[in-house]
């Protein structure tokens, strides 16, 4: 479901393995899970996906869609801030 280097910087900063990070931390994409989407954008091999309190940044990889940023909210003249992304 992540990227590898997402899986990579929230293993980094909590110091658990990702499969506990995830239940641990207050990962977006969890709570997104039950939310109801919104509008979703794809270009190419990239993509956005919104909810109504949260947006996904997606990428296809040769096993499928896997996030790159979650937890995103949208700025002014300026790029998304997001609480979990990659390195």
């Amino acid at each position: 479901m992540l990227a590898p280097g997402v899986r990579d910087e929230l293993e980094q900063s909590s110091g658990t393995p990702c499969e506990d990070a995830v239940l641990e931390e207050a990962v977006p994409f969890v709570a997104a899970a039950e939310d109801e989407v919104e509008g979703v954008d794809v270009a190419g091999r990239q993509a956005r996906v919104e909810f109504s309190a949260d947006t996904l940044f997606l990428s296809r990889f040769s096993d499928g869609w896997k996030v790159l940023a979650a937890g995103c909210t949208p700025r002014p003249e300026r790029p998304y801030q997001c609480l979990l992304k990659g390195g």
